[in-house]
């Protein structure tokens, strides 16, 4: 009876899709569910829309999950509804809007694995590589940065030219 969970196995089945489970149809229908029972539960919480926002997301409703994603901002802040927000206006390519929901979330949930990948993807699919470098080779003050945000990095070096760059972090992917 509470939503919490429900949202938490919506989120999950999200990933699940994201991730490339072979039922990825089905998986989604099962996160739209758990969303609905989490804004049915709870239409006050935010993770709940934005549950929904990635659910509707993932059925390629853009304009439906930008509208849910926006509810759940209106209900208050949540670092990983605003990292999620920020991911569905970066893939739409409005890095300007997407960019201060991510800046915010980092000053919430730095240590976070997924906040570092998300600004690693922003700063590939925004081709804003200088700021990429800059920020990844400052000192590990959040701690160890994941392998896909060392792949970002690989990519946006190749990009860049910079092989020999690229290649090292490559063979560092591989070696870890």
């Amino acid at each position: 009876g509470f939503a919490r969970p429900h949202c938490g196995i919506a989120q999950c089945y999200c990933w699940l899709a994201v991730h490339g489970t072979s039922q990825s149809a089905d998986v989604v229908s099962l996160a739209r569910t758990a969303s609905e029972r989490a804004v049915e539960l709870d239409p006050e919480m935010s993770q709940g829309l934005a549950a929904m926002g990635s659910v509707l997301a993932l059925e390629w409703n853009w304009k439906g999950a930008e509208t849910a994603f926006r509810q759940a901002m209106t209900l208050g802040f949540h670092a990983s509804s605003a990292r999620q927000f920020a991911m569905l206006l970066t893939l739409l390519e409005r890095f300007d809007e997407a960019w201060p929901y991510l800046q915010r979330a980092q000053q919430i949930d730095p240590f976070s694995y997924l906040q570092k990948v998300a600004c690693a993807k922003f700063f590939y699919l925004s081709r804003r590589h200088q700021e990429a470098i800059e920020l990844f080779s400052e000192p590990l003050r959040f701690g160890p940065l994941p392998f896909e945000v060392h792949l970002y990095l690989a990519l946006i070096h190749a990009q860049l030219k910079q092989f020999d760059d690229a290649r090292r972090l490559a063979q560092l992917i591989l070696r870890n």
